[in-house]
Formats: structure tokens, sequence, C-alpha cells
């Protein structure tokens, strides 16, 4: 039998805090699905609203347990 690996990575916006249609809500879950990314992959990242002042939204990133 052949083993096959995979990983997932997932980012997370919330209604209604993160936007309030379905466009925002998706930008804002890509943004923080390709931080997951960079932060190694396999990861879940939530959006988080960025500070007033602050240049670029972050995202928090989870490792998976």
């Amino acid at each position: 039998t052949a083993t096959v690996a995979c990983s997932v990575s997932i980012g997370a916006a919330s209604f209604p805090q993160d936007g309030r249609s379905i466009d925002a809500l998706l930008a804002r879950a890509d943004r923080a699905l390709y931080q997951a990314k960079e932060a190694g992959r396999n990861r879940v990242a939530q959006f988080q609203v960025p500070a007033p002042g602050a240049a670029a939204p972050d995202a928090q990133i989870q490792s998976p347990s």
C-alpha cells in the first residue's frame, strides 16, 4: 500500500466582526490563509481586524495539536 501525506492550511474570517458582505469575508479569509501558509503551512489563521494606525491586518496563527 502507498502512503500519502497531506497538510491543510486554513484562513478564517468571522461574520460580522470581519466583514458584512461575502466579498469582504472571502478577501479577509484569503489574506489569513496566505499568512497561515507563510507561517509554515499546516496551520489555521483567523483574520484579525487591524488596530487603528496599523499598516496591515494580522492573522492569529494556530498550530495543529
